[in-house]
């Protein structure tokens, strides 16, 4: 027999005998069984990192992965380490951090690995000045410097101290910037954001605690201003004084690609607008969100022209999130403004509707009906066609406030009729999560 054929031979029988033991009706004697293992070959590493990668999220699994072998303790660690939260103590000793921070310095292989942190307060629900973190800004810096493959940062409920860079230092570059809460003050988190350049910006408030204590004033230095080549810019709850004083500045001309605004005061549409205007030739993507605004002169034309949307020659998608009903003094006919001031290269508009029963008006028509008028959508209708023609797509997603996860026919049905060429020509649609509800028989009247 032929050394090939031996070799042919010896594994049909060894994959038999696996195949009794599996069964359970054989068994394998010690000799057999070392002799099997030392003929097993190793798994190929490229295949140990696809079995790695695909166990990302299952820190369990993964930690007994890292302790079969040093190539399998090498994969694992990609994505054990690749996202890690830590919860720094109050002031002023913040053991935690310290630990974390010594931790890092005598491991800088771990330290490769981690591409995401998030430094979150140990109480999330306290204000962030009770978890203060004792010079945040330079302990945070030498951190940064030994993460070399560090992408997104995010800062939750954390307080800042410590003053901006010295002079010459370069900011440390990061691909996302994420910050909730993070100060008790603006001027803390503007001086923040001398220590770090990045693509994208993420920057969450809380009006109650951070608005009413010293906000930054005109009388910062101009020379003290980074400008950073920010591609996305999203605000939630930011007052006027830190939009027009830091974050306005902030921005490189014709940088901003994608923004979200989220507003609840009116004069914050006023301090966007010179946002829009800073970026009109490199703005992409908008979206204003107003469910919080409940003043009536945030809809009126005049504050939609303080936009100046027309300017904005690269301008292709505009979402819009508001509420109608009694609890706001929004209109529908915002949808016409806004279509109205509106550039020629708008091609997508998606509606986010929330629609509150309860409302004003006529008491013997439906709520629905005096939020949506057949009016004013005929009126949207045929301004598309005159003015607005290069429009694609119009996405409403509509939401009751009694039950949200279910379309409100009555108020679709309106839409429809009401806008039969958009209809026609396919650019009138509905949100996808609703997709199955228009398959579906609408309810009866009287449900």
């Amino acid at each position: 027999m032929s050394s090939g054929s031996k070799a042919r031979s010896n594994v049909k029988k060894t994959m038999q005998k696996f195949k009794r033991i599996a069964s359970g009706s054989g068994s394998i004697s010690k000799e057999e069984s070392s002799n099997t293992v030392v003929n097993v070959p190793p798994i190929p590493e490229d295949l140990v990192a696809d079995i790695t990668e695909h166990l990302s999220g299952d820190n369990q699994t993964l930690k007994a992965c890292s302790r079969v072998s040093k190539t399998w303790s090498y994969h694992a660690r990609k994505p054990l380490f690749r996202t890690l939260v830590v919860r720094p103590g109050p002031a002023p000793t913040n053991k935690r951090f310290t630990r974390f921070h010594n931790f890092i310095q005598s491991n800088p292989t771990i330290a490769s690995c981690i591409k995401q942190l998030e430094l979150a307060s140990l109480n999330l629900d306290e204000p962030a000045r009770n978890t203060n973190l004792a010079q945040v800004n330079t302990s945070l810096v030498h951190l940064l410097e030994k993460l070399p493959n560090l992408q997104r940062l995010i800062l939750n409920n954390i307080s800042l101290a410590g003053s901006p860079p010295e002079h010459g230092v370069t900011p440390f570059p990061l691909h996302s910037l994420k910050c909730i809460n993070i100060s008790s003050t603006t001027t803390q988190w503007f001086c923040m954001l001398q220590h770090i350049v990045c693509k994208e910006l993420y920057i969450q408030m809380d009006p109650i605690n951070d608005a009413p204590r010293a906000p930054l004033t005109s009388d910062t230095p101009a020379e003290d201003i980074p400008h950073l080549p920010i591609t996305s810019l999203s605000l939630v709850g930011v007052d006027s004084p830190a939009l027009q004083h830091a974050v306005v500045p902030l921005l490189e001309e014709n940088s901003l690609q994608s923004l979200y605004a989220a507003t609840y005061r009116t004069d914050q549409l006023h301090v966007v607008g010179a946002m829009i205007a800073k970026s009109e030739r490199s703005l992409h993507s908008l979206h204003i969100d107003m469910s919080a605004l409940r003043d009536r002169a945030a809809y009126l034309p005049n504050t939609w022209e303080q936009l100046k949307l027309k300017s904005c020659s690269a301008l292709t998608s505009i979402t819009i999130t508001f509420h109608l009903g009694i609890y706001t003094g929004a209109t529908f006919a915002i949808l016409h403004t806004l279509l109205l001031h509106s550039p020629p290269s708008l091609k997508y508009l998606n509606v986010f509707l929330t629609l509150h029963r309860a409302t004003s008006g006529d008491v013997e028509k439906p709520a629905i009906e005096r939020n949506i008028l057949g009016e004013t959508c005929a009126r949207i209708d045929s301004l598309v066609e005159t003015s607005v023609k290069g429009l694609d797509s119009l996405v409403f997603d509509l939401r009751d406030h009694m039950n949200p996860y279910t379309l409100p026919y009555d108020a679709w049905m309106i839409i429809t009729e009401s806008m039969p060429q958009l209809h026609k020509k396919g650019v009138l649609k509905v949100h996808p999560r609703f997709k199955n509800a228009l398959t579906s028989p609408p309810p009866s009247s009287n449900a």
